[in-house]
């Protein structure tokens, strides 16, 4: 989607800051209209396409203006801390302003995971019929529409971010996703997966009548057959239950896929900020506490 067509979003978010006086409000109360009203407004947007960089970067310029002057504009030496760092969560040494790159990716992985999780909602069935009959693509044909080619740019981080707990095996990719004790098996055979025809196939597509079926290429490398045979020893211990929906769950948490949890994952710096704890102590006033953090 293009930068014009958001260009009412933007529009709508200035018209808001019209309504406050510059400079009136307190730094403490400026980020909780931040949060609460400046990065509520995109969220429906967001949710539904993916958002170019230049629409993010107008919408961070009124925010990070906002929050330093309480206007809509800022020069670059009025800004005490960089904005990365601004929206880093607060556990991590930031302020907690939404990250909109992450958020925009975190709410489109929310509809990928709908889609790979069994969803009963029609607009995931129709999908499903329509492009996911024996494969799971990550890519979008070119002639494909600009719903499908969103929901495509967010199958891998799905499938990279999730274990499944195997049922029917209609919505996992049999290489790529994470679905048997050992791992993935383009990772762990990837001389193996190489040869596979399709390497977007289902495990419903590699199981046919009680019998692992593996489509592959029919001249295999001697490495290839050995690995092979390894392969069907593992499949052995794996049973496809018709009837039972596939559970997909994140890797980290073992929860489902929700847009906090997608988010958490995606902004998650390992560090974790020790004077967190004391700073933002609900006691302290919000605007005590930014002047500390400061």
């Amino acid at each position: 989607i293009s930068h014009k067509l958001l260009a009412p979003v933007i529009d709508k978010i200035d018209r808001r800051l019209a309504g406050w006086i510059p400079g009136l409000l307190s730094w403490g109360e400026r980020l909780i209209m931040i949060n609460s009203v400046m990065s509520a407004i995109p969220n429906y947007f967001m949710s539904c396409i993916k958002w170019p960089d230049k629409t993010i970067e107008a919408v961070d310029r009124l925010r990070r203006a906002f929050l330093w002057k309480g206007d809509k504009k800022v020069k670059g030496g009025q800004c005490l801390v960089a904005w990365p760092t601004i929206t880093l969560n607060k556990e991590q040494g930031g302020l907690g302003i939404r990250d909109l790159r992450a958020h925009n990716m975190a709410l489109l992985m929310k509809i990928g995971g709908k889609l790979l999780s069994d969803s009963s909602e029609p607009c995931f069935q129709w999908l499903r019929t329509q492009h996911m009959a024996n494969e799971i693509p990550i890519k979008a044909k070119p002639t494909e529409t600009p719903i499908w080619k969103t929901v495509c740019s967010v199958i891998e981080p799905v499938i990279a971010s999730t274990k499944v707990t195997i049922g029917n095996g209609q919505l996992v990719q049999f290489w790529r996703d994470h679905w048997t004790a050992v791992g993935r098996f383009n990772l762990i055979y990837p001389t193996l997966a190489s040869y596979a025809t399709n390497i977007n196939c289902t495990v419903s597509s590699q199981h046919t009548n009680g019998t692992w079926t593996i489509d592959l290429h029919p001249v295999l490398s001697s490495r290839a057959q050995t690995v092979l045979q390894s392969l069907m020893d593992i499949l052995l211990d794996q049973h496809i239950q018709q009837n039972v929906p596939d559970k997909r769950t994140l890797l980290l948490g073992s929860t489902d896929i929700t847009t906090s949890a997608n988010y958490n994952l995606l902004t998650y710096h390992g560090i974790l900020w020790q004077p967190a704890t004391l700073i933002w102590n609900k006691a302290i006033p919000n605007t005590c506490r930014i002047f500390l953090w400061l």
